[in-house]
């Protein structure tokens, strides 16, 4: 390539519309405009020729912005003769190397080297320095739908990367509805949270065939699906379980295709509904869950083939693991008046189903009754050490801000709202749930010490944590307060210890 250096007036200076860096840092430019006005442009722009007269920028874009805002008259350029190829190959990985790229131009310059074809994931990782697993995540930050980028670059933060990074990798619908989370600042947190427990779904929970292209032709495989985390791992580094697919709307449309085709294949089965118990004149879609169940082996005179039609739960967490929609089975359909499944005499499970408990469940509900108990006392007691710990009324605030950050937190918030006199609204029960959680978030921002102590105090746990799966909230409560793994330990032994055991007159 010829090879020239060359002193332009900036008039005759035209910038790139093929450059990576859209955004840019007006601080930063002012701070560049203040060092090229004290020493001078230390680094050549690199061009290309423009015409006769005029070259265009390949690389120094923001020199020549500084330059103009420090009036200078000319900016040393080093010219060469680049296509036009040569020039977008150039500008991305020259932009793309330097840290204070914005990660959304970073993506989209990605995304444009990768399309491409000249780049693999591989081959642009080991370019520019960094992991495959990196180049991917960055790369899906291109597919955020407009609003999503809008907010990100005009949210005074709202918005952050780690929020970015999960809402990639959802479908444009998924994003809309998480972008509503989002502006009602979440943290990264809570979003993962959200996308676990709402978006998330394990295909080990599925009775359809996921390697059957035909059920829905539309989405063909769940084997070779993007979607599915196990397709591309290095996308979903924070998801654990490879047979998890993240578009529930998919997911149910082959639960829905795959009831049809088991309906339309055992046309004399009986059909089923599992789940909760049926009260009063509600309509299900097959034979109630309390007048049928699995005959164990044991066969009777009510037993018939049955499809499983319908899984009548509160959430997708209360489906029973033992039964999925489509789910072909042998059960007894007159469980009331058959002598060998007939429920007299028999433990009713927590659904009220009258199913019989295997031993293992008899041992597994006395350990969570047991550790029901134990967890209530080291709550009393942590309570007690925080009283003693801190004095400050913003430790509690930000416990309990924290706490209400949760997603599943809104299912208990009416009825906290409630126990602090706090009037709320909405037409559903989804809508009556966010706004008593605003309500208290409001309340608890100006709350006294008594009231958020009040607040700890009703908040329930369950052995497993706040509902969310990471643990005892004892062991956040404990972080906040910065008290020691070793403390809270001790708490907890302490608990077990003032916790009477079965048959304890105590």
């Amino acid at each position: 390539m010829d090879l020239e250096i060359r002193n332009f007036p900036l008039n005759q200076i035209h910038e790139s519309t093929t450059n990576p860096r859209k955004h840019f840092d007006d601080e930063f430019l002012k701070e560049l405009a203040d060092s090229i006005k004290e020493k001078g442009i230390l680094e050549p722009l690199l061009v290309r020729p423009l015409g006769q007269t005029a070259v265009e920028v390949v690389a120094g874009a923001q020199r020549l912005r500084a330059a103009k805002l420090a009036a200078v008259d000319t900016a040393p350029c080093i010219v060469r003769d680049i296509t036009d190829d040569q020039a977008i190959e150039i500008q991305l990985i020259e932009n793309l190397q330097r840290r204070d790229i914005h990660p959304l131009d970073e993506g989209e310059g990605y995304d444009q080297l990768l399309k491409k074809g000249k780049y693999t994931v591989a081959t642009l990782a080991a370019k520019i320095g960094k992991s495959e697993s990196y180049v991917y995540q960055r790369r899906k930050l291109a597919e955020l739908i407009a609003p999503a980028k809008r907010l990100w670059l005009n949210g005074n933060g709202i918005m952050q990367l780690g929020h970015a990074l999960l809402m990639s990798r959802l479908q444009p619908d998924q994003q809309k509805e998480m972008l509503k989370r989002i502006n009602q600042e979440c943290s990264v947190r809570s979003l993962q949270d959200e996308l676990q427990n709402r978006v998330y779904w394990s295909l080990k929970d599925a009775a359809f065939p996921t390697d059957n292209p035909d059920l829905v032709p539309a989405a063909g495989s769940c084997v070779e699906c993007p979607k599915r985390t196990g397709a591309n791992p290095l996308l979903f580094p924070d998801v654990k379980e490879t047979d998890t697919c993240t578009d529930p709307a998919c997911f149910e449309s082959k639960e829905r295709a795959f009831v049809k085709l088991q309906v339309g294949t055992h046309q004399d089965a009986v059909l089923l509904t599992a789940g909760e118990r049926v009260y009063g004149d509600q309509k299900t879609k097959g034979l109630k869950p309390q007048d049928w169940e699995p005959i164990g082996g044991k066969k009777c005179d009510h037993t018939a083939e049955g499809v499983i039609v319908e899984l009548n739960t509160y959430s997708r967490f209360s489906r029973p693991k033992e039964f999925k929609l489509g789910q072909r089975l042998e059960v007894c359909t007159n469980v009331e008046k058959c002598k060998v499944h007939g429920a007299r005499g028999r433990i009713m499970d927590s659904g009220g189903t009258g199913r019989t408990l295997t031993p293992g469940q008899k041992k597994q509900r006395v350990k969570q009754k047991r550790d029901w108990l134990i967890v209530q006392t080291t709550h009393a007691l942590l309570l007690r050490k925080m009283c003693e710990h801190s004095q400050r009324t913003e430790d509690l605030r930000r416990t309990v801000m924290k706490i209400m950050e949760d997603y599943q937190f809104k299912y208990v918030a009416p009825l906290l709202a409630s126990g602090f006199g706090l009037l709320y609204d909405g037409k559903t029960p989804s809508q009556k749930a966010y706004d008593a959680q605003e309500k208290l978030q409001k309340y608890m921002k100006s709350a006294k010490r008594e009231e958020l102590l009040g607040f700890l105090v009703a908040y329930p746990i369950t052995p497993n944590g706040p509902n969310d799966g990471s643990g005892p909230l004892v062991k956040k409560i404990a972080a906040e307060f910065d008290i020691k793994p070793a403390a809270v330990e001790k708490l907890i032994d302490n608990g077990k210890k003032k916790t009477p055991k079965k048959g304890s007159r105590k």
